[in-house]
């Protein structure tokens, strides 16, 4: 992580403000699952997973004071917020019934920015018993999202021994239909099945599309109120504000 900031006169009434913060998240995911070794025979795996993420922010802002008895007060403000998480895989990913999730990361590369813009007119004026201030405020929000959620597909095995007879048959170079064919009357340790378990995963399924997503939002308001000393002990304060 690491930040910055700077700011200073522009002139004798007016000053500038930039702010920038940047954050890496290294955060580590650990799996721990049964799984099958390189000869598809049952072990326990055990691991660390890193998962990256990244947050940007970026702030500029102007401020200007119009004269002494006027006052007026102009504001620019932008805000980007970002947020990325790339995966380590994008083969397919490989759901085993009451064992492990493997393969590919189905949550897919996500890219979250939020752009956000604002701007702010503020006048005060101090005219005899009366301080009037008004003013008005428009912003406006982008943000974008690109979520690869399921696009690298997915297979679905019913247990460890589905998938275990699965891998073993594509090492030997079964068809498809000679997988699926495949039924087998015990278990990966040996015990007895009814009915027998066949190979071939049950269900596959793969996301396309579209995957960006993008919204703006808008929003307006302004107000207007008045501080009127009615008398040196008495203070008579009324506005109106619209957003």
């Amino acid at each position: 992580m690491y930040s910055g900031n700077i700011g200073g006169p522009i002139s004798k009434k007016a000053s500038f403000f930039f702010n920038l913060d940047r954050r890496n998240l290294d955060e580590i995911s650990i799996v721990s699952a049964p799984a099958l070794d390189a000869n598809l025979n049952p072990i326990q795996f055990t691991d660390a997973i890193p998962n990256p993420r990244t947050r940007t922010n970026l702030t500029p802002r102007v401020d200007y004071q119009l004269n002494e008895r006027t006052i007026n007060e102009t504001r620019f403000q932008y805000v980007r917020s970002s947020s990325s998480e790339a995966v380590l895989n994008t083969a397919p990913t490989v759901n085993v019934g009451g064992a492990f999730t493997g393969g590919g990361n189905y949550q897919g590369n996500l890219l979250q920015t939020t752009n956000g813009y604002e701007i702010q007119n503020y006048t005060s004026i101090a005219a005899s018993k009366h301080f009037i201030k008004f003013g008005v405020r428009a912003r406006v929000d982008n943000d974008l999202t690109d979520k690869l959620t399921g696009f690298n597909g997915s297979f679905t095995f019913n247990s460890l021994t589905n998938y275990q007879i699965t891998q073993q048959d594509l090492q030997a170079g079964f068809t498809p239909g000679q997988i699926r064919a495949d039924c087998r009357s015990t278990d990966i340790t040996g015990k007895p099945v009814s009915p027998p378990v066949c190979g071939g995963a049950s269900q596959f399924a793969l996301t396309t599309g579209n995957s960006l997503l993008q919204n703006n939002y808008a929003d307006l308001g302004f107000y207007a109120q008045d501080e009127w000393r009615l008398r040196p002990n008495i203070t008579v304060n009324y506005g109106l504000r619209y957003e």
